[in-house]
């Protein structure tokens, strides 16, 4: 399974008819819709996600 980069729908790698290439890589979506908004704005999509709790630390929620 895939993670639609848009809307975060889990997606079967083989039944997807929506895909793209972007940056070397295959990227699937569950929608036209969800493909289309991902072409208009690709770089919003490709960032890493924002940390919910600035100064603590991932591995064991301590503060850094």
């Amino acid at each position: 399974m895939a993670i639609d980069l848009v809307c975060g729908m889990e997606v079967n790698d083989y039944a997807s008819g929506y895909s793209v290439i972007y940056a070397g890589e295959r990227y699937l979506f569950c929608s036209e819709g969800c493909l289309a908004e991902f072409e208009r704005h690709p770089q919003e999509y490709m960032s890493p996600p924002v940390s919910c709790c600035p100064g603590r630390s991932e591995e064991d929620g301590s503060s850094v």
